[in-house]
């Protein structure tokens, strides 16, 4: 596991943060490379499964952890070569990356049943 460098969807800029509950909704995409430990923060601004992609994929991203993925998003992220994993909304990103290294966490093959549908809109979740 080498030269892995991952990719996560998460609520805060905050490395303790949890995971955003949508992939392509998430407010931060976590940089972390597990070999140095360094986490980097970038803003989610497409607030789109394809946006999150790109910017994974812009930052050298082998792998993305997240608690929930459309298909669409799902599509992306295997045409981009990223493999992608669920965790568990309520750990702290440092722990599932950590997690992840362990073998812990279920590899993403399908979307997700909690993913949003686009042509949905959810009313009163935002703060």
């Amino acid at each position: 596991m080498d030269m892995r460098k991952l990719g996560l969807t998460v609520l805060k800029e905050d490395p303790q943060s949890p995971l955003s509950p949508h992939f392509g909704m998430a407010k931060w995409i976590m940089i972390h490379d597990p070999t140095s430990g360094a986490s980097s923060f970038v803003r989610n601004t497409g607030l789109n499964g394809r946006a999150v992609v790109e910017e994974l994929v812009r930052h050298g991203c082998t792998d993305a952890i997240f608690a929930s993925i459309g298909d669409g998003a799902l599509r992306h992220l295997d045409a981009a070569g990223i493999q992608g994993w669920y965790g568990p909304a309520d750990q702290p990103s440092t722990e599932l990356s950590r997690r992840l290294e362990q073998g812990e966490l279920r590899r993403a093959t399908s979307a997700s049943h909690e993913a949003p549908r686009h042509h949905r809109r959810h009313g009163g979740q935002d703060p």
